[in-house]
């Protein structure tokens, strides 16, 4: 048993799979705690909605309506079965190259969303004192921005390590299907709360919020941007998957010749 685990510490992918595994737990607890728990980063006790029984309830459930917490939740968990299944990670289907590429374009969707929102946030008023970004408590700040910083870079790194030797295609159709189903739980949950009276996060994001005009645009448009933004980047790994692809098969050849 020690030489087993001896020999798998001595393999790069294990080592970026534990380390990475560990970093973004440790991380996600960490903003869980203060963003939910100590410091309510969402809602506080003066705002809160008396449809919820207590405010880290809400909270937290104002977290997990977020696509980007979830899809950090999710890669967590990747992390972790592909170090369970290190040898056979490519006989699971929760861990092999599909799964691994499909969860690599949605944190890359977290990035955009949260990197882009908090840009365009930031950038659209004068005031910067009267933004909420800056008036975020320290803790609950600084653990979340390393945690929407660090998820999405360690996988997308680990992906392009990975999957050189692999060619593979991407069910659009399944990447539409899944955006319908959040989409449908984001208005599902929505309709729930304005039926109780909650104001605050009723939807997680602007651009799901059909009473919300993102520049002028029809309102409707607002969900197909969101379907459209998941195709391109499907289409954009699928197209550096097959650059590295193509370039490997004419060395090779070059090295036959």
């Amino acid at each position: 048993m020690f030489l087993l685990y001896k020999q798998k510490f001595k393999d790069w992918r294990f080592l970026y799979k534990l380390l990475s595994c560990i970093l973004i737990f440790i991380l996600s607890i960490l903003t869980i705690i203060f963003s939910v728990f100590t410091e309510f980063w969402y809602v506080s006790n003066t705002n809160k909605d008396n449809f919820y029984n207590s405010i880290v309830l809400q909270n937290f459930d104002v977290m997990l309506s977020f696509w980007s917490s979830q899809t950090i939740f999710i890669v967590n968990i990747w992390f972790l079965f592909s170090l369970i299944y290190h040898q056979k990670e490519q006989t699971n289907r929760f861990t092999n190259i599909y799964s691994q590429i499909n969860l690599t374009i949605y944190i890359t969707i977290t990035a955009l969303i949260f990197w882009a929102g908090i840009f365009i946030d930031s950038v659209s008023k004068l005031d910067l004192e009267l933004n909420w970004f800056w008036k975020l408590n320290n803790l609950s700040l600084f653990c979340s921005f390393l945690d929407h910083l660090v998820s999405p870079i360690l996988m997308i790194i680990f992906l392009i390590l990975t999957f050189r030797k692999n060619k593979f295609n991407i069910n659009i159709k399944k990447q539409f299907i899944l955006v319908v189903i959040y989409l449908t739980y984001i208005y599902i949950r929505a309709g729930i709360l304005q039926a109780n009276d909650v104001k605050n996060f009723i939807y997680p994001y602007n651009i799901l919020n059909f009473n919300y005009s993102i520049i002028g645009i029809p309102l409707w448009i607002n969900s197909i941007l969101v379907i459209m933004l998941i195709i391109s980047t499907t289409l954009f790994y699928l197209w550096i998957n097959k650059f590295y692809y193509k370039t490997i098969k004419e060395q090779i050849i070059m090295q036959i010749k």
